[in-house]
Order: C-alpha cells, then sequence, then structure tokens
C-alpha cells in the first residue's frame, strides 16, 4: 500500500508539474537605448526586446518634454504587421507566429533647440507583449536616456581673485550657451 501510494504520489508530483510549466508566464525586457546629443540635434532611439519570443505587442513611447517624436519606424525583430503613431506615440505589432528578441522598433526624437545640457528619459509605457498562443510575457522596461552636451562657448577670462604675496589668484571664464 505504501509502495502504490508513494507512486501515486510522484505520478501527482510530475502532472502538476508539467501544468505549471506550461502555463507558466515567460519574461522579458524592453531596453530603450541611450545616446548623446546637442540641443537642436535629431537622434534616433532603439527599443530591444529580449528574454523571450513574442507575436504581438502594444505601448506606448513616452519621454522628455525637450524630446518631440518625430518618426516610428519598424525594427528588423516585428516581422509583421507594424503601426507605429508619431502624434500619440503608440506602437502595436501583430503576427501570426513567434518572433526572437531584437529591436523591435526605432524612434527618432528632434532635441528641443532651448534643451539644457543634462539627460532626459525615454521608456514606453507596456500594454502588453503575448506570445502567438497570447500568452502574456511579464515584461520589464529599461529606460534609456538622450544625453545633451553643449559645445561650449567660452566667454573672456575674468579675474575672480586677485593673487597676493601669500595666496595664487583665480579666474574663470563662463559658456555662454550652458553658463558651465
Amino acid at each position: 500500500m505504501k509502495k502504490l501510494f508513494s507512486i501515486l504520489l510522484v505520478a501527482m508530483l510530475l502532472v502538476t508539474g508539467l501544468v505549471a510549466v506550461a502555463f507558466a508566464t515567460e519574461s522579458a525586457t524592453v531596453t530603450a537605448s541611450s545616446v548623446t546629443a546637442k540641443a537642436g540635434d535629431e537622434v534616433t532611439i532603439s527599443f530591444t526586446l529580449s528574454g523571450g519570443e513574442f507575436a504581438n505587442y502594444g505601448m506606448k513611447v513616452k519621454a522628455d518634454s525637450a524630446l518631440t517624436l518625430t518618426r516610428i519606424q519598424q525594427g528588423p525583430a516585428s516581422l509583421g504587421a507594424f503601426v507605429g503613431n508619431k502624434n500619440t506615440g503608440v506602437v502595436g505589432f501583430a503576427s501570426t507566429y513567434n518572433c526572437a528578441g531584437g529591436v523591435i522598433f526605432n524612434a527618432t526624437f528632434k532635441v528641443s533647440p532651448d534643451a539644457k545640457p543634462g539627460k532626459y528619459p525615454v521608456t514606453v509605457d507596456m500594454d502588453f507583449v503575448a506570445d502567438e498562443k497570447l500568452n502574456d510575457l511579464d515584461v520589464t522596461v529599461v529606460q534609456g536616456y538622450v544625453t545633451v552636451v553643449c559645445d561650449h562657448t567660452w566667454g573672456q577670462w575674468k579675474t575672480v581673485e586677485k593673487p597676493t604675496c601669500s595666496k595664487t589668484g583665480r579666474e574663470e571664464r563662463t559658456c555662454s550657451s550652458c553658463q558651465e
């Protein structure tokens, strides 16, 4: 009787283990790339999906107000019906088969001519990512950045502290663009 009970228990554990694997949700990561730019430049951020196969997704591109979305283009990993609306930032994709990870789309931004040097975040709000059987993937989003740098326009040197017999003096000049 103990032997039969043990066999039955092992069989139940195997079956429940297989069912748990069959319904387990895969996890994936959507990563926005980071770039360096100057005020007024146009830059492209790539959005890459890794860690799972996908057949459908829906998301919305979000960026700092210093960045204006001008174009969304289908990436090489999104082999199917694709839509990207630069006015709303909505991106969608559908396929009848799973696609491997990679660059799923690219978003191009115009950096404001008034943008100050600094890091400006770019990310997506996820609606869904699913496989061909419409099983959802748990998705982690890694935001990227547009780091705006300044082409310094230095002013004239100005004496801030005059030298004395016991101290060295100090001079400074300031960038007229970023005030550094």
